[in-house]
């Protein structure tokens, strides 16, 4: 038998600030779904640019002419794609729009098989396929147009339930003793 011990003040102190502060960057996100969904594709070309930079300058580790052509080869691809993205930041946003469309559509069509089969007969199942779907659906009818809203979107409403839901934890968790 394992005894859980309830969480010290300091705990449910952090655990509430934590959640505060996650419900608040979900709120911001959603405000300005836009500037996230741009924030998000130049955070992503900054990582490609800096593994790029990365692969080049690990050449002196290489011991042999094909590992030295195969690191600057890598090393000029991810950084030449993080560079375009730096300069058309909106052309990594419609592309993840997309597919993040694409995702929810099989998404919801795996639960739907999932559910009819028989495998996962549940509500839940059910609801999450329908959701998925009509995000996806959502998404994909308006590609490009949705590229402005959807991952702004969806990073702030994640952000706002991981908040809420980190709250809700801590306090079923210290209402517990």
């Amino acid at each position: 038998m394992e005894f859980q011990t309830a969480p010290s003040k300091g705990q449910v102190a952090m655990s509430i600030a934590k959640g505060i502060f996650l419900v608040l960057l979900g709120l911001v996100a959603l405000a300005a779904p836009g500037a996230t969904s741009v924030g998000f594709a130049l955070v992503l070309a900054w990582i490609l640019m800096l593994g790029g930079l990365t692969h080049m300058l690990s050449l002196w580790h290489v011991s042999t002419l094909t590992g030295a052509a195969r690191s600057i080869a890598i090393g000029l691809l991810y950084f030449a794609a993080g560079l375009v993205l730096v300069r058309q930041p909106m052309w990594a946003v419609t592309s993840l729009t997309l597919v993040i469309g694409l995702v929810f559509m099989a998404e919801g069509v795996i639960g739907l098989i999932a559910y009819i089969s028989g495998g996962h007969r549940t509500g839940s199942t059910l609801l999450t396929a329908i959701v998925a779907l009509a995000l996806g659906a959502m998404i994909i009818n308006g590609w490009p147009l949705s590229s402005v809203w959807a991952i702004g979107t969806i990073v702030g409403a994640n952000l706002l339930v991981a908040g809420i839901a980190e709250m809700f934890a801590i306090g079923s968790r210290h209402t517990e003793r």
